[in-house]
């Protein structure tokens, strides 16, 4: 195995992304964020988004490409979410961001199963803890 290969990394923040950002540096971010998911010891925190606007003018769809292009380099189950809570407070409310990351993960139409595991599941294996008991999640509806 690599050297590069014996240590997990957890990307915090997606890397910090411009959103918005011009097409250019999203074009950055996307290929830089690829090539890292290309790396199976690399994990993604899904945090930070508002932050990442630098200011409090966002919403839910603004999010949506850049969660879609994580979820895409690194696959849900190496996705992680994090709050971020002290610096939140001067972008969003608690509530709010986290609606947001929900409708952008139900936008891309993400699993229930893979909701759990980016919200509690996949930080609990990366960190080698037990999992909080969540409750018994609605059936799925194709």
């Amino acid at each position: 195995m690599p050297p590069s290969t014996k240590v997990t990394f957890n990307l915090n923040h997606l890397g910090y992304p411009d959103i918005p950002g011009n097409a250019t540096e999203t074009a950055k971010w996307t290929a830089d964020i690829t090539a890292l998911g290309n790396l199976t010891n690399v994990h993604c925190k899904l945090s930070g988004l508002p932050q990442s606007t630098g200011g409090k003018s966002w919403t839910g769809s603004d999010f949506v490409p850049f969660i879609e292009v994580v979820l895409k380099a690194f696959g849900p189950k190496r996705v992680n979410f994090a709050g971020n809570w002290f610096i939140l407070d001067q972008f969003a409310e608690w509530p709010a961001m986290v609606n947001a990351v929900d409708q952008g993960l139900d936008a891309l139409k993400v699993s229930v199963t893979d909701k759990a595991a980016i919200y509690s599941g996949n930080a609990a294996a990366l960190y080698n803890l037990t999992p909080h008991q969540l409750p018994d999640a609605k059936p799925e509806t194709p």
